[in-house]
């Protein structure tokens, strides 16, 4: 078996870091529960981190409003 390892930053104003910070682990089992469901041949593909971050993107949307932050970064992708 093959273990993802990435590890996401949110970019935030200081003003929206308080609520981003009180809503992460809703965060975390949004983005969890989307990775836990890609097909893992769908990692070897061309462009696959632009699809991921645009995925969590929609996701932190939806979890914390489309005011609260400005980026999602992928700070980290391997593949174990």
């Amino acid at each position: 078996p093959r273990i993802l390892v990435m590890t996401v930053k949110i970019e935030t104003d200081p003003t929206h870091s308080p609520e981003v910070e009180h809503l992460v682990p809703r965060l975390l089992d949004s983005f969890n529960s989307f990775l836990a469901d890609v097909d893992p041949s769908a990692f070897e593909r061309r462009g696959i981190l632009d699809i991921l971050r645009d995925e969590l993107a929609t996701r932190a949307v939806f979890v914390l409003g489309k005011e609260a932050f400005t980026d999602v970064l992928i700070t980290e992708f391997r593949i174990q």
